[in-house]
């Protein structure tokens, strides 16, 4: 049981590694990486064009930092809640096996409804403060 144990804590770090990995690739080292470049190829004429915003502040930056985590949030909701039921489902009749399922599905939702409550007060404090 401790070897099992051992390896659901390094798959934790696992994947917590690689959340901050994403994390870090799409909002820090790509950007600064479209910046160095001298030369837009026309792009930013494009998007002018096109009626986009080019210059992006601190707020928008922060914006898309919470929608990614906010993504992978719900990425992790849908691995515990699939994992919760193929636990269910091959449990075989033993109580204890399907008790801690239904602990895992229960956590999944619980954790969901506090980050989509957390996320929708927020963007009402957010809009309610810019306003």
């Amino acid at each position: 049981m401790g070897k099992k144990l051992s390896i659901i804590k390094n798959s934790y770090k696992l994947f917590w590694i690689f959340i901050l990995g994403v994390a870090l690739i799409q909002n820090i080292i790509i950007p600064n990486a479209k910046a160095a470049s001298n030369s837009t190829f026309g792009l930013e004429t494009t998007a002018s064009h096109a009626g986009l915003v080019t210059n992006t502040t601190l707020q928008a930056k922060v914006g898309q930092i919470v929608g990614s985590v906010l993504a992978l949030i719900g990425v992790l909701f849908f691995v515990l809640m699939i994992y919760g039921g193929i636990t269910w489902m091959t449990a075989g009749g033993n109580e204890t096996t399907v008790t801690n399922a239904k602990k895992t599905i229960t956590a999944a939702i619980i954790g969901l409804v506090i980050v989509i409550s957390a996320y929708a007060i927020t963007l009402f404090l957010g809009e309610g403060l810019a306003g």
